[in-house]
């Protein structure tokens, strides 16, 4: 393996070298997904991303308690060249509606868990163009499983693999960067010979 394909880290990377492996095991009920799984599950969100319109440097904005999911939906949203927001399930409709519209998102994803919240949430994100509910009905949202099943598993042809890019501010600053700004940032590095 060469120094450009040990820096790809993605799902489909390891659903090919190691497919039953587990990706992500719920430390409170012991469910588990493999890494075939996550992928797999991520093509079809990537799929349904790109049926919605959504696509390249576009947002998809998602709510949600800790749920075996979230990787996928992330990873999804990746594939298909977007942005994507993870906002914690324990703020206020208020703070939520702020993230979703200051980050321009164009689909939002949400539970169950913060159905009091949507009423509110919905009516200070008018931009929002597909709202998605996991795990169960929430007012006003498209069952997610329904339109994530009826997708096909294969990738998309132009999917983006993967590289991820962290700080050691996280807490206090993320950098916005798509697979673009890490593909260049990564030809233009030094290699280990050099």
């Amino acid at each position: 393996m060469d120094d450009a394909e040990q820096g790809l880290q993605y799902p489909g990377r390891w659903a090919a070298e190691a497919p039953n492996r587990a990706a992500i095991v719920m430390a409170e009920s012991g469910q588990t997904m493999t890494f075939a799984e996550l992928d797999a599950e991520a093509n079809r969100i990537s799929r349904l991303l790109q049926g919605l319109g959504i696509g390249p440097g576009d947002h998809v904005a998602f709510c949600l308690e800790n749920r075996i999911e979230f990787l996928a939906l992330a990873w999804g949203a990746h594939y298909a060249g977007c942005y994507y927001t993870a906002i914690s399930s324990r703020l206020t409709a208020d703070e939520i509606a702020y993230i979703v519209d200051d980050c321009g998102a164009r689909v939002f994803v949400t539970s169950p868990y913060k159905a009091d919240d949507v009423a509110e949430i919905m009516a200070a994100t008018p931009a929002v163009e597909a709202r998605f509910s996991i795990g169960g009905p929430v007012e006003d949202h498209a069952c997610f499983e329904d339109a994530v099943a009826a997708q096909a598993v294969e990738p998309l042809p132009d999917r983006t693999e993967g590289w991820t890019c962290c700080t050691p501010r996280a807490p206090q600053v993320v950098p916005r960067v798509s697979s673009r700004h890490c593909r260049e940032w990564r030809s233009a590095r030094p290699t280990r010979s050099q």
